[in-house]
């Protein structure tokens, strides 16, 4: 009887015999769609990253605001709002942050989320480099208003 992958049964391998799944990401506390009254915007960002054989290396975030127009994103090294590149709109434009290895992520914004639309995307990178750069509403990808 053949002994099973190293990475156990299930899980999806490549030609090379190594792991190449996904992980599965939760975004809790600001539902797709949400709105928020002004000065209710939230500023906490809660995340729940799924098991994985490979282990964790990186979770990252990209959080974008347009606000009448006016694109920018939320730089983690100086914890504030910046202008998104010139030419570049919406959450494309803007850059994301590391904020660690740890499966449950819970970070706090320096203050509440002033008005503005938002797109928040999460990415899990494991230590076999396996990420998700597909953006899934609802999933790794939420959009919000504060009012």
């Amino acid at each position: 009887m053949p002994n099973p992958p190293p990475d156990g049964p299930d899980q999806p391998q490549t030609a090379s015999g190594r792991d190449s799944t996904v992980r599965g990401i939760t975004i809790r506390g600001i539902a797709d769609g949400g709105r928020f009254a002004r000065g209710r915007g939230p500023r906490r960002i809660q995340v729940v990253v799924d098991a994985d054989p490979s282990d964790l290396l990186e979770v990252k975030l990209r959080l974008t605001r347009n606000d009448r127009g006016r694109c920018t994103y939320f730089s983690g090294m100086t914890e504030r709002f910046r202008p998104n590149r010139k030419g570049h709109h919406g959450a494309a434009g803007g850059h994301g942050f590391g904020i660690g290895a740890t499966a449950r992520v819970d970070y706090l914004l320096p203050a509440r989320l002033p008005r503005g639309r938002y797109v928040l995307d999460v990415n899990a990178i494991d230590k076999a480099y396996n990420r998700d750069d597909t953006r899934r509403r609802g999933g790794n990808r939420i959009v919000f208003h504060v009012d």
